[in-house]
């Protein structure tokens, strides 16, 4: 584990993280993201045809140095995947078939990627990715993983059908968060520099977009805006034009967000003040400030927390994660329901293709709690293994 994070507890994307993942459409935002993202909805999800939970695994990082497959349907674990040091992001492929995992070591180098294929439950080959390695996200015909390098500041793309690393893109120091626009045209990646947008077409960079203290990145179910966490707020960008708006206010040390799946509204967690920001998209309005609990302070990977929050595909509940639990938020009165609690230090958070359950990792008692998004009742904690962190969903 890393530096730690004070404020409300969690995180990648992720990928739409995230996807804070993940990497096409997911619950929250399209990502992919920097980090793991709420579950990735495949075309049948899209299409309204629920995957049957004996088909659904649920796959969580490790500190150990592996990832751990959980059957949905028996709630227990399967045998570790060993991927070697630090298990960081976790992103699904479009059809659920690979996972696909940002590995990192202490020292922040050697950083790689991991393919898992569901089917088998083993690891390829990993795929050299340069020296600190942290988001991925997965454009949504599923032919190229995107993993930015922190240190080099640059973004490696891999091309799936050969699992083979292209040229580095140049993007700038602290190359983190990223995301994929819906239609998979364009990948955002924050930095120092900004965000910078990368045609998936070319894999060239275009201009950076000046966003001061970049963070993680959400972007609207019809690509048009994406929303940038940053030290300021949260900043919204046209994708159209690639520029900049004025800076939303926030709570204390905004950290991650998700959008509901109409587009209409974003949550925010506030880690230094354990609190939720809701903002309407379109007015730039803050509609309320809901109280999740009390800071806290938890060693976590990168000191990035994107996978605070989820919503569910229906978009009725955001679930946030927080010192005392899982705190559901009703989206159409955004009043917070009685807290839910989920283990003793709980981290991600990542809820199934249909919403049916949100899966909480605890980094304090080695579990991931399976919680009902229905009855927000909170069913066994499964036991998989030494600090389990990121989370990502394969039906």
């Amino acid at each position: 584990m890393r530096s730690p994070i004070t404020g409300v507890v969690g995180v990648i994307s992720v990928a739409g993280l995230v996807s804070l993942g993940v990497a096409g459409t997911g619950t929250a935002a399209v990502a992919q993201s920097g980090r793991p993202m709420p579950a990735t909805q495949t075309g049948a999800v899209a299409a309204g045809r629920c995957p049957s939970s004996r088909r659904v695994t649920v796959y969580v990082g490790s500190g150990a140095g592996s990832v751990i497959p959980v059957r949905a349907a028996t709630k227990t674990a399967g045998p570790a995947v060993q991927v070697g040091n630090f298990p960081v992001s976790l992103a699904v492929a479009p059809g659920g078939k690979t996972v696909y995992v940002a590995v990192g070591d202490d020292g922040f180098a050697d950083g790689y990627v991991v393919p898992v294929r569901v089917a088998a439950n083993a690891a390829d080959p990993e795929i050299l990715v340069g020296g600190r390695s942290s988001g991925i996200a997965i454009t949504p015909n599923g032919k190229t993983v995107y993993v930015p390098d922190y240190e080099e500041g640059v973004v490696f793309p891999i091309r799936t059908a050969t699992n083979t690393a292209g040229a580095p893109i140049s993007v700038g120091f602290g190359a983190d968060a990223i995301a994929i626009t819906p239609n998979g045209k364009t990948a955002y990646v924050s930095s120092e520099s900004g965000v910078t947008p990368i045609n998936t077409a070319t894999d060239k960079a275009g201009q950076a977009i000046k966003v001061a203290g970049a963070g993680y990145i959400a972007i609207t179910p019809n690509g048009k805006t994406a929303l940038v966490v940053s030290s300021r707020g949260v900043t919204r960008i046209n994708t159209a034009t690639g520029k900049a708006g004025k800076s939303i206010k926030a709570g204390k040390s905004p950290a991650a967000i998700a959008i509901t799946p109409n587009g209409k509204t974003a949550y925010v967690a506030n880690v230094g003040s354990g609190t939720v920001t809701v903002i309407d998209i379109a007015t730039r309005a803050v509609v309320r400030t809901i109280s999740v609990g009390q800071p806290t302070t938890i060693s976590l990977p990168f000191n990035y927390p994107t996978g605070l929050i989820a919503i569910t595909p229906n978009g009725k509940t955001a679930f946030v994660v927080s010192r005392r639990g899982v705190t559901p938020i009703n989206t159409a009165t955004n009043r917070a329901g009685k807290v839910i609690k989920a283990g003793q230090g709980p981290a991600y958070i990542a809820i199934t293709p249909c919403g049916n359950t949100a899966y909480v990792s605890d980094n304090a008692s080695d579990t991931i709690t399976p919680i009902s998004t229905a009855t927000g009742r909170a069913g066994r904690a499964i036991t998989v293994g030494d600090s389990p962190g990121a989370i990502a969903i394969a039906p």
